[in-house]
């Protein structure tokens, strides 16, 4: 589903159900409210509509533009002898 925050942030929610329906209805979806609350509770400012372990891990992963394109080029001469 797609969910719109209080603050105006986007989310495309997946929320498990138990009987697949083409139009599902709120009681459909258990624990709906606490699921989109606490998705809206989970809010980050670090990226447009992101959510704090998506903005943790994006963080996690990155690599600083400067460190790794030495890292990058090390790599390339080791391994092509240039």
């Amino acid at each position: 589903m797609i969910f719109k925050t209080s603050n105006a942030q986007v989310h495309v929610v997946t929320v498990p159900t138990i009987e697949s329906k083409a139009h599902p209805t709120e009681k459909d979806l258990h624990n709906l409210r606490a699921i989109l609350g606490n998705v809206e509770k989970l809010r980050c400012d670090m990226y447009d509509s992101s959510l704090i372990p998506v903005a943790l891990v994006n963080k996690l992963v990155s690599l600083a533009n400067h460190p790794s394109s030495r890292i990058l080029q090390k790599f390339a001469v080791d391994t092509l002898g240039h």
